[in-house]
């Protein structure tokens, strides 16, 4: 069984490491412990600090723990690992229902395989979040039509380019 780099017993995180690999369920104590009020800003910084660093193992069960428990921080953190794959990357732009988390900028910066990109997008986004994601889209070209790339790198730093819309 291979691991990230930190060991799982030695992570503050262990018990999430777990439920993502399907070893414990996602409603244990433990987990739902790590996601309270209290300890869930600090959960999901410390899980984008470890997906960044590469020291919990991509998963489907990790991508699926962070779109349910909307954890945008290690959301945007997955999605701008190249290893993520275009379903993964659709799972959690489709848990950002309102796009209150703006996962669509991290997504739209990703590179990838139309095709797959295509397929993942029909398959995994429900229809009821096109209008809203052609909506921004549109929005931040027409942002560019009126403002300088530097104006809006400065107010809005995480919109991305025309070239990557």
């Amino acid at each position: 069984e291979a691991r990230g780099p930190a060991s799982e017993h030695q992570s503050p995180l262990a018990a999430l490491h777990e439920a993502a690999a399907g070893k414990r369920a996602l409603e244990d104590s433990a987990v739902e412990e790590l996601f309270s009020a209290k300890r869930f800003k600090a959960t999901d910084e410390a899980l984008a600090a470890e997906v960044s660093r590469r020291a919990v193992a991509l998963s489907e069960g990790l991508v699926d723990l962070v779109a349910r428990r909307r954890c945008w921080a290690s959301a945007v953190s997955l999605l701008s690992l190249p290893e993520l794959d275009e379903a993964a990357a659709t799972q959690l732009l489709a848990a950002d229902r309102d796009f209150e988390a703006c996962l669509l900028a991290s997504a739209v910066r990703r590179p990838s395989t139309p095709r797959l990109l295509e397929s993942a997008l029909a398959e995994r986004l429900p229809a009821s979040l096109l209008p809203g994601i052609v909506e921004l889209l549109v929005e931040w070209l027409e942002t560019y039509r009126h403002c300088t790339a530097a104006e809006v790198a400065e107010v809005a730093p995480g919109v991305p380019t025309p070239a990557e819309i």
